[in-house]
């Protein structure tokens, strides 16, 4: 309370007095007795009155005490059932629950963890561990420095961040308890399988294995790759104290379109008790890389064989040479080279953009750029009658494909006819001019969606340069066959869409995703989709209906068994459909770990000042977190300030003194 209220009271508890004094001291009648009660009686009344006109505030303040936070986070993942520790876990995190000491002392909290964080019970269902995520979601709830945060898990995780550098932005202490068997056995593992997921038939590509060793003995075991029972790969491994691990890289070969299923094995040691991670399999999608190109010209030049020879490298390709006058049924190819065009191209490039089929002009000192200025295609270019010379220079930023290994350095130049190009739209380069030695602007090699211009003729010199330099024509073909290769794929729009992974784990989400295009290319939230899928070994067919999202339709396929599939999408109404395959492999990352990852555990709990501890120290745990001097209760103080005037109380006893003074005078006869 204020001075100034306090001087206030004062004035109005002199005032009241005089008042009082006044009303029945000097004027009022009757015995000594009456009147020093009323007086009193007209005292409070007009002091009271006196006091919600002034209206004091009265501050209270209320103690209380709020318990430490225990926050309890119990792994979920299917790990714990496969090192058979589902029954030790549920004890130990139902101890900790009950446990009367720490309930007095602790509001305690729990959590599980898996694939997602969340409040529920245990069933050791979730097929990934995220132990760093979990951690994170805690903090995002218990902020405060007395909450000790205690994970119960054998510490193996399949997705996120190494926990073990984990630190609590607000010192909270961690503890953890760990299972499983932590005793050492001899073991032998394929730490990691790596190889790409798609490659091209006829070809061949790298895989790379890591195979580790856990023991003492020296010991020699073979490591096997076989395809469909074939043994395609087989090389003998000796492991010893001192050689604990292999890195081995081998190339196998494409030779059939579809998903080909690879299983890599090494042998046990004698008595290995864990034989999961002996094993693995890997699936490779085979893609036919086949393209039909045609190429339009009506001149002879020695780039025109230089293309032949650089398509036709891949034998899988088809490469057809024609004059405008001889081209017939242009939907058939894949790409299109229009060589140096004229006036004479007309027709044809009028097809080729109305198919949208996609089209590389290359031009030269014979193309008619008047021509293809009035295509509107994007580009434009007045010239003069004068030839000049532009060197190659691979453009910085382009990420359509990695052309990183690629070197166009000291290839000789391309001949043009003079004059600068003006490029309209989104465009992406890939070989930037260079005159003389100093880089320009200007774009040498451009793509737009599905066309591309190339300003310049002599292509034939590159391959005869890249020879000498190395021997062989490998770098500029393979280049240009990327160039070819990343325009062909760009064919035509299609009104059904399909996105989805053609192989697939048993322990993922397994989802093919579609789109449908009315005439007009917008999206139709309006159709129904179909499906049906064939099991390609057992022909055991299923079929289901797609479900419609925001903008696209989706069908969840996760419940079919491991395999290779086939499907077919069908637009009910339409007459459109598309078909497709993929694989599902039976891999569960979670059956890959038979012990605890102690090291992370103690790294995780020392870094955060807590303790790590086994299933059968649960009551060293409970020492510790009810003797943490961190881990103490708050006093919290609540400071209000209220008005008098709402105190309702206040009024009532003005009305009972005010009715009080009235009764009492009336019953002596004053009123």
């Amino acid at each position: 309370m204020t001075t100034h209220t306090i001087l206030l009271l004062i004035a109005a508890a002199i005032l009241s007095l005089l008042v009082s004094i006044f009303q029945y001291k000097i004027k009022a009648k009757g015995d000594l007795l009456s009147k020093s009660l009323f007086a009193f009686l007209r005292f409070l009344s007009v002091f009271t009155l006196f006091v919600l006109l002034i209206n004091p505030q009265i501050t209270t303040t209320n103690t209380s005490e709020l318990k430490p936070k225990l926050v309890l986070v119990s792994d979920d993942s299917r790990s714990i059932e496969y090192i058979k520790q589902t029954k030790n876990l549920s004890n130990a995190f139902k101890v900790l629950f009950e446990d009367e000491k720490l309930n007095e002392q602790f509001d305690i909290e729990t959590y599980t963890f898996g694939e997602t964080f969340q409040d529920t019970i245990l069933s050791f269902e979730d097929k990934q561990t995220k132990i760093s995520q979990a951690l994170a979601e805690v903090q995002q709830l218990h902020r405060k420095p007395n909450t000790a945060i205690t994970l119960l898990s054998d510490g193996n995780q399949t997705y996120g961040n190494n926990y073990g550098y984990y630190k609590s932005k607000y010192n909270q202490p961690i503890y953890a308890v760990a299972f499983g068997d932590t005793i050492s056995y001899a073991d032998l593992s394929i730490s990691k399988v790596n190889a790409n997921k798609y490659a091209y038939l006829g070809n061949e590509f790298p895989i790379e294995v890591i195979v580790s060793y856990k023991g003492q003995n020296e010991i020699q075991r073979s490591l096997t790759i076989k395809k469909k029972g074939k043994v395609l790969f087989k090389k003998q491994l000796t492991f010893s104290k001192s050689k604990r691990s292999y890195f081995i890289n081998t190339l196998l070969k494409a030779d059939e379109v579809g998903i080909a299923n690879y299983s890599i094995t090494i042998d046990a040691v004698k008595n290995e008790r864990y034989l999961k991670n002996n094993s693995n399999l890997l699936s490779i999608d085979v893609i036919d890389q086949k393209q039909d190109v045609l190429l339009i010209s009506d001149i002879k030049h020695p780039d025109i064989g230089a293309i032949n020879r650089i398509v036709s490298s891949n034998k899988r390709n088809t490469f057809k040479i024609v004059t405008p006058s001889e081209v017939s049924n242009i939907s058939n190819y894949e790409l299109v080279i229009a060589y140096q065009p004229k006036s004479s191209f007309k027709n044809i490039l009028e097809q080729i953009e109305r198919q949208n089929i996609p089209i590389l002009v290359i031009t030269g000192k014979s193309t008619d750029w008047n021509f293809l200025n009035k295509l509107g295609w994007g580009f434009n270019k007045k010239t003069i009658n004068q030839t000049e010379e532009v060197f190659p220079e691979l453009a910085i930023g382009f990420e359509s494909f990695n052309i990183d290994e690629f070197s166009i350095d000291d290839f000789p130049p391309l001949e043009t006819v003079f004059g600068e190009v003006i490029l309209e739209g989104n465009y992406q380069a890939l070989l930037m001019k260079k005159i003389a030695s100093v880089s320009t602007k200007q774009p040498l090699l451009a793509f737009w969606n599905h066309r591309a211009l190339l300003q310049g003729e002599g292509i034939w010199k590159w391959r005869l340069k890249n020879y000498k330099q190395h021997q062989n024509f490998d770098n500029i073909d393979e280049l240009l066959n990327k160039t070819f290769q990343f325009l062909a794929n760009k064919k035509s729009k299609q009104r059904l869409l399909l996105d989805y992974q053609r192989i697939n784990y048993t322990n993922t989400a397994v989802n093919i995703q579609a789109s449908y295009f009315n005439k007009s290319f917008e999206f139709d939230a309006k159709k129904k989709l179909t499906s049906s899928i064939k099991n390609k070994v057992t022909g055991e067919r299923f079929n289901q209906p797609f479900v419609l999202k925001s903008n696209f339709y989706e069908l969840d396929v996760s419940n079919l068994p491991q395999g290779d599939y086939e499907f077919m999408v069908n637009v009910i109404g339409a007459n459109i459909s598309k078909s497709g395959y993929f694989s599902i492999v039976d891999f569960d990352i979670e059956n890959q770990f038979y012990t605890p990852n102690i090291k992370d555990l103690h790294n995780l709990t020392e870094q955060n000042n807590g303790g790590l501890f086994y299933d059968d120290q649960l009551r060293e745990l409970k020492h510790q977190l009810l003797n943490n001097e961190q881990l103490k209760p708050i006093q919290k103080s609540t400071t209000r300030k209220i008005d008098l005037i709402d105190w309702k109380y206040i009024l009532g006893f003005l009305i009972v003194l005010l009715g009080l003074e009235w009764f009492l005078r009336k019953f002596r006869g004053l009123v």
